[in-house]
């Protein structure tokens, strides 16, 4: 028996970081400064953090708002979000912890995202997230190059890229959506639910991963690991050939 990765690599939105909040309130602020109504589309968009981009979430909810107003209104979209991360974000209890806890013992962390540089930064500024993740293992959108591909092909591919600079090593993605699920697909990698709350995705989830590495809270996510290394510890010693 082995840990069930050497990598683990984290969403950033909505898995460490308890964000999705900040994400609605920017689009809402948005919809209000150019003059449009969000009005009982807060749960949808909430819904849709983390599984769709801003373009899929407006042409769902404003089919007719022509590119060049789209461009205005994500410009703002971007700036009231990145304001936000600033002061209203918080990692969810003891994520910060379990990822520490992982490095302790001799695991790699890694830190996707399908947000934008901008927003990656200002969390990772502001919580000093280079102690967790070193600089070639942050991975975020670049809005130049990746703003068409949608979040689970966008991640898929930054999970690539740590599969392929160290190959050999398997790689987990802790995430709390269907998006992050479909990123993480099997047999490359291992997949980890985060479920804080009686989200729609835990039946979802129950049906497609390991009972085991579902987890509510990182402290229930450290006393698995926990287990897994008490397990190997106990293991007897391979026979001698």
């Amino acid at each position: 028996m082995k840990m069930p990765s050497a990598y683990f690599a984290f969403d950033l939105i909505g898995t460490l970081f308890d964000a999705k909040n900040v994400y609605v309130r920017a689009f809402t602020d948005a919809c209000q400064i150019h003059g449009l109504s969000s009005e009982g589309h807060d749960v949808s968009v909430g819904n849709s953090i983390g599984n769709k981009r801003l373009s899929e979430i407006v042409a769902e909810i404003f089919p007719d708002m022509p590119p060049q107003k789209f461009s205005e209104f994500q410009v703002t979209c971007n700036e009231l979000r990145d304001a936000r991360l600033m002061t209203d974000c918080q990692p969810f209890p003891d994520a910060l912890e379990a990822v520490s806890y992982l490095r302790s013992i001799g695991l790699e962390t890694a830190l996707i995202t399908g947000t934008s540089e901008s927003g990656m930064r200002a969390l990772i500024e502001r919580f000093d997230l280079s102690k967790l993740f070193s600089k070639e293992n942050i991975f975020y959108r670049n809005l130049e190059t990746d703003a068409d591909i949608p979040n689970e092909e966008l991640k898929f591919q930054q999970l690539c890229e740590i599969l392929n600079r160290d190959e050999g090593k398997s790689v987990s993605l802790v995430g709390d959506s269907m998006s992050d699920r479909e990123a993480a697909c099997f047999p490359y990698f291992d997949f980890w639910a985060f479920v804080p709350d009686s989200s729609t995705t835990l039946d979802a989830f129950q049906k497609s991963v390991i009972p085991e590495q579902i987890f509510s809270s990182y402290r229930q996510f450290i006393e698995i690991i926990k287990s897994y290394e008490a397990r190997i510890a106990h293991l007897p010693e391979p026979a001698p050939i």
